[in-house]
């Protein structure tokens, strides 16, 4: 029987393992995890008048959690799919390994409580000069009161690379729509803890595998799942980025109020110290705007040094008062 100082030591070696791997995953040649943004892509930001305000004056996005998405069916799609592709015939001999399958279940018994602290920030990838979606005007821009920001080039890398997020887990890329593009995806990450944990099962205790690669597992399916969405959603082009804050950075999650709800959320700055100017490109106004707050947006902008090149745009559509 192993003493303390034995399982300390066998745990120690999982976790480093475990932590290898899930830094592979995100990094292995030839495997597109999740399709990258191009380089020449601009993201725009469809959002209400009085966000874009605040957006504009602190240079930080209050990043939504995932447990709070006003559609928390998108997520319920993502678990969809992965349960149909674990029990479906192409995983089939994964499931033969038992220490597989704890993982599995585990993971799923405990996204719900990880998803609460991951964060998920969403935009257009429509084309940047037209950044007039009827579409995302109705369903995100305060149906047509709001604004959309238009972002410069890779500003996303830029803002998640910075020092506040060198801590946690950040995910970047493309919603994925094609569903057998999406089950091809699922049944890549279940082979990857499949083999992962195989390639330990005879060095250390079952259990000790099972407990590392369980929140391994749990990690990854939170990161992934909120890239998936239904088929029929397609014409939103939406890219993400996702946050998965660790336990001992709890401290940088912030709490605000929201009716009788509190909210929480995480900062995520985009125009840092030193900066020559804002990544924001343009800011567009809904058909529905309000002049009032049009001209407060204005003086915002000529009293920011960095804001000062930013223009100010009108939707296409006829405007609605």
């Amino acid at each position: 029987m192993a003493n303390q100082t034995e399982v300390s030591q066998a745990y120690n070696e999982v976790w480093q393992h475990a932590a290898k791997a899930r830094q592979n995953f995100w990094q292995r040649d030839g495997i597109n995890v999740l399709e990258a943004l191009k380089m020449d892509e601009r993201l725009v930001h469809y959002t209400s008048i009085s966000a874009a305000l605040n957006i504009v004056q602190t240079k930080q996005f209050w990043v939504s959690s995932t447990s709070r998405l006003r559609d928390i069916s998108e997520l319920n799609y993502g678990h969809y799919i992965r349960s149909l592709v674990f029990n479906g015939d192409d995983s089939k001999d994964l499931r033969k390994n038992n220490i597989f399958n704890i993982c599995v279940a585990r993971a799923n018994e405990n996204m719900s409580s990880n998803e609460s602290t991951s964060f998920i920030l969403s935009f257009s990838t429509e084309e940047p000069n037209t950044p007039d979606s009827l579409l995302h005007w109705n369903d995100f821009g305060d149906n047509k009161r709001g604004a959309a920001i238009v972002f410069k080039q890779d500003f996303l890398g830029r803002a998640t690379n910075s020092a506040i997020m060198s801590t946690n887990l950040c995910a970047i890329g493309k919603v994925e729509y094609d569903l057998e593009k999406q089950k091809i995806k699922w049944l890549d990450l279940f082979r990857f803890i499949h083999d992962n944990v195989a390639e330990l099962e005879n060095k250390y205790p079952h259990e000790i595998i099972a407990d590392v690669y369980s929140v391994v597992s749990t990690t990854l399916f939170s990161m992934i799942n909120p890239f998936f969405k239904h088929p029929m959603l397609r014409k939103e082009r939406e890219a993400r980025a996702l946050i998965t804050v660790f336990e001992n950075n709890y401290g940088s999650i912030h709490f605000r109020e929201f009716g009788s709800q509190t909210i929480p959320y995480y900062p995520i700055w985009f125009d840092g110290v030193g900066a020559a100017q804002s990544e924001i490109e343009a800011i567009y106004l809904g058909p529905s705007y309000d002049e009032g707050l049009r001209l407060k947006l204005l003086g915002i902008l000529k009293r920011d040094a960095l804001c000062r090149g930013v223009k100010v745009e009108f939707s296409g559509f006829p405007r609605h008062r």
